[in-house]
């Protein structure tokens, strides 16, 4: 488990060495890894970064247990916003000709709100969810079915496609053109 964490692998540490013939040992090529506490600032979470130069590390609560792994890439996504490659552009959302979105279930809440332009979400406050699908089961209050739809601020959300009991896929509509909404 977490809680017995050996080391980091480094993918280029360890293709160096099958490059230099050397037997694939992924016990002797660990990295040590670093362990700081939850209470930490994101300011002093970087200051840890820069001084470690660490490619991650394992958060631990104040009962000395490993909460989770942060990269460097989430602390600077958390102040500065997500960073796309640019192959990464449709990756959660296409627009569609008439102006829908087909939108992955998984797209992470601040990501859907940028793609639809929308100031909130419904109890997103609670932090009861932090995808599309979650905020769909919120509004719903079950496991969505294919052909589900719910509505939100002039937005229609219709579950087109399931993974399993995950909504994979979402066609989201508006209700109505901006200009003809009432404020």
């Amino acid at each position: 488990g977490l809680d017995d964490v050996l080391g980091v692998a480094s993918t280029p540490a360890l293709l160096a060495r099958l490059l230099d013939g050397q037997p694939l040992d992924v016990v002797a090529g660990l990295e040590a890894p670093l362990f700081v506490p939850e209470t930490l600032s994101g300011m002093e979470l970087l200051d840890h970064f820069r001084v470690s130069d660490a490619p991650l590390v394992f958060v631990v609560d104040e009962y000395g247990e490993v909460q989770g792994v942060i990269a460097v890439r989430d602390v600077l996504e958390a102040i500065a916003g997500e960073f796309n490659a640019p192959s990464d552009g449709d990756a959660w959302a296409i627009q569609r000709e008439d102006g829908s979105w087909l939108i992955d279930g998984l797209i992470p809440v601040p990501e859907l709100k940028d793609r639809l332009g929308l100031k909130e979400l419904p109890e997103e406050d609670r932090g009861r969810y932090n995808t599309l699908a979650g905020m769909i089961m919120l509004l719903l209050g079950r496991l969505p079915r294919t052909t589900d739809v719910v509505e939100w601020d002039a937005w229609r959300f219709e579950v087109v496609d399931l993974d399993g009991k995950r909504v994979d896929k979402v066609l989201v509509s508006r209700l109505t053109e901006p200009e003809e909404r009432e404020t």
